[in-house]
């Protein structure tokens, strides 16, 4: 629903000069840092439609409401001090008015004295609009206001707080009371019973469905209430099993509503509770079967783990603003992240006191900004492209975390079975290619250690590995575990290369690769060898590259090499995907050699991997026999 086109706001809080809202849609997500003034949108639509209040818990008040860079300003230029507030509307078939035209402004003006001011109606070219009856000459003033004042009637304005405490709880029950009466007032009901009736939603639906209403309210509306629990139970599914207490019919009560084991809705948690407004709110403008409705929400994502927060962003988009027009502020991905023709959204920023609040429109139809000449249009463009990434991230992590936790009950498994024969230290390494380094190096070296390596095929990451010591370290182990992690991932070296190696108890031990030097301090295995084994080439002419080879556009210091992977580059990393040679434009053939590919050709000793100075991994073998002479 569209019936706000337009919102002018001036010297109201932060709003320190006139902001134009364009563009408006059915949802209109405002998204913001903490106190950029994103929710003074909300409290000015509030203070339009009540002319008192600019939120549900206060008042209007001129001195607090006031922008303060106005007011020093008027000290000096002596400005006139009102606060005022515009909003274009259109009829767009909700109100029929010869009066009125298709679209009109209405203005109103708050002054010092902190009272309601004045109230114009313009037309969208913001003249004063005069009406003239057929056959008449004269302009009438009051034929217009009556007009708007039984326009502005017709608009149920609903203001929602990101705080949401007993008081709005109560306001609540007591709005859905009296959108209750007005429902069965409308539908010609005998309101004349006085008997409470109280019954699970489930015994509710088999009466209603069975039509065996008439002693609660009437069978005029059987259908209409059966409708109304059906919507309560397809989308409360917390609360399907509670009572739904039906108030006095004379409603001297409000609503009730008891859950499971007797518990009131409001002793239950904040989540449950959230989760509860909006389809109390979307029954209320039912019931009341306003024409026009208009919600500004703040912060619905409150209390919703963020699987919910993405149901009831998208609830929000395809449900409650078809037949309702709804601001909300929102720092939730979820939120900002919708796209659509009935979405608006708007970034809200405040650079300086003097500049007061600015309002953005972004471009959600798959364009994003088209017009990127200023500064501030980038930079935002670069907080919502963040956003929008991020959500991708904690999708991307949360199916990453599910694979982890599969391989990881896979390499337990096999553990398992592996363990019970052997007798000898077992060393496990972080990578399916470190064993290999380390065996081959072993045999190279001659070291003298008998031990077994975990020889597998699949990778194992290193939060696997650390999950593995949490559980190995439980129970006792006849031989010795060794676990080794790269030194390439901070969280780890800070937790495991604090010492030489660490002892869990239970025989398990872990440790860190040592750094080689204070330069190769950073690393991952691969750099233990010397650099011209680590760029020698395999038959196909492939390599390994280095992080540092590559300036951060990706580009290659030596010129004949370009990679994509520029998260990587000017970094103490192997990047082993990706790199093409500068001839190559269209990037069809990597050039790169993968980690378990050169793995492969050192420990086969292949062509040009046949002379490979290991000297380095006796810093690691020191560790470890270290480790074996603990008692």
């Amino acid at each position: 629903m569209q019936i706000i086109k337009e919102i002018k706001i001036s010297y109201f809080r932060s709003f320190s000069k006139q902001i134009h809202i364009h563009n408006i849609s059915d949802l209109n997500i405002l998204s913001g840092k903490n106190d950029s003034g994103k929710s003074n949108v909300l409290k000015a639509l509030n203070l339009f439609f009540t002319e008192d209040k600019v939120d549900f818990y206060s008042d209007f008040n001129f001195n607090n409401d006031f922008s303060k860079y106005r007011a020093n300003q008027s000290k000096t230029l002596h400005n006139k001090q009102l606060i005022n507030i515009s909003i274009l509307f259109s009829k767009n078939g909700f109100y029929s008015s010869k009066v009125l035209p298709d679209e009109f402004w209405i203005e109103k003006t708050w002054n010092k004295d902190g009272k309601f001011h004045d109230r114009k109606t313009k037309t969208k070219r913001g003249a004063l609009l005069k009406y003239i009856r057929e056959g008449e000459e004269k302009e009438s003033d009051a034929e217009v206001k009556s007009s708007t004042t039984s326009f502005l009637k017709k608009i149920y304005f609903l203001y929602i707080p990101a705080i949401k405490d007993f008081r709005f709880f109560d306001y609540l029950k007591q709005e859905y009371q009296q959108s209750l009466g007005t429902k069965m007032s409308k539908l010609g009901t005998d309101l004349s019973s006085t008997s409470t009736q109280q019954k699970t939603l489930r015994e509710w639906m088999e009466q209603l469905t069975a039509g065996d209403i008439t002693n609660l309210l009437s069978q005029k509306i059987d259908l209409e209430a059966e409708r109304m629990m059906k919507h309560f139970l397809g989308n409360a599914q917390e609360i399907d099993t509670s009572n739904f207490a039906i108030p006095e019919l004379d409603f001297s009560k409000v609503l009730e509503v008891v859950t499971e084991n007797e518990i009131p809705l409001t002793s239950r948690g904040d989540g449950i509770q959230a989760k509860f407004i909006p389809q109390i709110l979307n029954e209320i403008t039912r019931n009341k079967k306003a024409n026009i409705v208009i919600w500004a929400f703040e912060e619905p994502e409150n209390s919703y783990e963020y699987a919910n927060a993405q149901l009831l962003a998208n609830k929000f988009k395809d449900e409650y603003s078809q037949d309702k027009q709804i601001f909300l502020t929102s720092h939730a991905f979820n939120f900002i992240s919708l796209e659509g023709e009935n979405v608006s959204l708007y970034r809200i920023w405040r650079e300086n006191f003097e500049q007061g609040t600015q309002v953005m429109l972004i471009d959600n139809k798959g364009k994003l900004f088209e017009d990127q000449s200023s500064e501030i249009l980038k930079e935002e463009l670069g907080v919502i492209q963040l956003n929008k990434e991020l959500e991708k991230f904690f999708k991307d992590k949360e199916a990453q975390r599910i694979e982890e936790l599969e391989k990881y009950q896979n390499h337990v498994a096999e553990l398992q079975t592996k363990m019970s024969s052997i007798i000898k230290p077992l060393v496990i390494t972080e990578g399916k290619t470190d064993w290999k380094h380390l065996k081959k190096a072993q045999s190279s070296l001659k070291i003298n250690l008998d031990i077994n390596y975990l020889e597998y095929s699949e990778d194992m990451g290193s939060s696997v590995l650390a999950k593995m010591i949490d559980e190995f370290k439980k129970v006792s182990h006849s031989n010795k575990i060794i676990f080794i992690f790269d030194r390439d991932e901070s969280h780890y070296v800070s937790k495991y290369a604090k010492h030489e190696f660490n002892s869990h108890g239970n025989n398990i031990y872990s440790f860190c690769i040592p750094a080689v030097n204070s330069t190769l301090n950073h690393i991952p295995i691969e750099y233990y060898y010397k650099d011209d084994a680590l760029k020698a080439k395999d038959e196909n002419g492939r390599r390994l590259f280095l992080g540092k080879e590559f300036y951060t556009s990706g580009n290659s210091i030596c010129g004949q090499y370009q990679t994509q992977k520029k998260d990587k580059c000017e970094k103490q990393v192997v990047i082993d995907e990706k790199v093409f040679a500068s001839t190559d434009s269209k990037h069809e053939c990597s050039i790169a050699l993968s980690k378990n590919d050169f793995a492969k050709n050192i420990f086969n000793a292949n062509k040009n991997f046949d002379n490979i100075d290991f000297d380095n991994f006796q810093l690691i073998f020191k560790i470890i026999n270290k480790i074996n002479e603990e008692i």
